[in-house]
């Protein structure tokens, strides 16, 4: 658990290329810098360890998220299920009140070939379940977001949430980054997040589709409405108006 813990705060301060498995074990107290390899083969798959520890975390303040919203008969408002879905990101943090899960997110995100042998898409399938087979809170979170958009396909659903969870990531550590100062560091609001993200999902299909579809599009030559055309010059000075006297 030590060298994940490090592994974390150091790829998710640093970057993936920003840090060696020297700087990750001797951050955990271990003397022996070939730790990390001898438990998670290399640095990938040492990521790939915190990807799936967190997730599990995350799983169980979601289940308590989707529980109250059951008993409170709210668990089709799509406003709470995003909630359910992002704010658990938001509880690990780290000494400087930064929100380290996100930013380790962000940081696998931004290198995503860095788990050739791990791939991104094939870990959260595997979290699309839980440790029985069933249907993780993750993919009941999902399952209850999409009746909740009955309109969305499934895949233009699919594709506005991983477009709005990045928006969201990016948006807790631009806030981050903007706390620089730890005495004046303010809590994250993520009301705002929500709504942008309910609006884009209570969007019609048809904002989806190019805006000038069936449309001729605009050459440089051709004048917009409104505004008057000049004639192209030819090269040619035409004689000049004397100005009247008097």
């Amino acid at each position: 658990m030590a060298l994940m813990d490090a592994g974390e705060k150091l790829i998710a301060r640093f970057g993936f290329d920003g840090v060696t498995l020297r700087d990750i074990s001797e951050l955990a107290g271990q003397a022996n810098t070939s730790v990390v390899q001898y438990h998670f083969k290399d640095k990938a798959g040492l990521i790939h360890a915190i990807l799936q520890d967190r997730a599990n975390r995350r799983e169980a303040l979601r289940r308590e998220q989707l529980e109250k919203l059951v008993s409170t008969g709210r668990q089709n408002d799509p406003r709470q299920l995003l909630a359910a879905l992002w704010l658990p990101s938001l509880a690990a943090r780290d000494e400087d009140g930064r929100h380290l899960g996100c930013h380790f997110s962000l940081q696998c995100l931004l290198r995503g070939d860095l788990l050739d042998g791990y791939p991104i898409a094939k870990f959260y399938e595997d979290n699309l379940q839980d440790t029985k087979g069933e249907p993780s809170v993750l993919a009941e979170v999902m399952d209850l977001l999409s009746e909740s958009c009955p309109d969305l396909p499934p895949r233009l659903l699919s594709q506005r949430l991983s477009a709005l969870s990045l928006m969201f990531i990016s948006s807790v550590v631009e806030f981050d980054n903007n706390c620089a100062d730890k005495s004046a560091r303010r809590s994250f609001d993520p009301q705002p997040l929500l709504d942008i993200a309910l609006l884009t999902l209570r969007n019609s299909i048809d904002a989806d589709k190019p805006a000038l579809a069936g449309r001729s599009r605009l050459s440089i030559s051709q004048p917009r409405e409104g505004r008057r055309s000049h004639p192209r010059s030819t090269g040619k000075v035409g004689p000049r108006k004397q100005k009247r006297k008097g």
